[in-house]
């Protein structure tokens, strides 16, 4: 079994992805507000993975920078979606 598995670490990830979501929904209206939840939800996850990653002694830049992308690519595309470029 992998001793570097922290289940409490994912709790706290799946409650901020929720939050996120949940926020997302109820701006329906405001297109700029959830683009702005959008942002904030990609910095957190980033900022998540680094310090998941820092915590279990395995952060390298290869491993920031698959966190960085992801969210690089999340935001663009809401922002293509949400129709904001």
């Amino acid at each position: 079994m992998d001793t570097n598995f922290y289940p409490f670490h994912y709790l706290v990830l799946f409650a901020i992805l929720i939050f996120g979501s949940t926020l997302f929904v109820l701006l329906g209206a405001f297109p700029l507000a959830r683009f702005g939840v959008v942002l904030v939800s990609s910095v957190v996850y980033i900022l998540w993975g680094a310090f998941y990653h820092s915590y279990s002694e395995r952060l390298s830049c290869s491993i920031f920078l698959e966190y960085a992308l992801l969210a690089v690519f999340v935001v663009v595309l809401f922002a293509f979606l949400l129709e904001l470029v």
